[in-house]
């Protein structure tokens, strides 16, 4: 890796719509996807934007 390039920083909530299916991801594999503020944060600003969407049927927590 170059010295100067720039590594993306982890994101702890991963959100994905696929058809009629929403699924967000829990991404802190080395703390065991402890919940933490920042992350029940993220996942209610997920779970919030698609209880607004009329075309959200399924939403997996994973």
């Amino acid at each position: 890796m170059a010295p100067n390039s720039a590594v993306p920083e982890e994101q702890v909530v991963v959100g994905e719509e696929i058809e009629h299916v929403r699924v967000v991801t829990l991404n802190r594999p080395r703390q065991l996807n402890a919940i933490s503020p920042e992350l029940v944060s993220l996942l209610a600003t997920y779970l919030e934007k698609w209880e607004r969407d009329e075309n959200a049927e399924l939403v997996i927590i994973k």
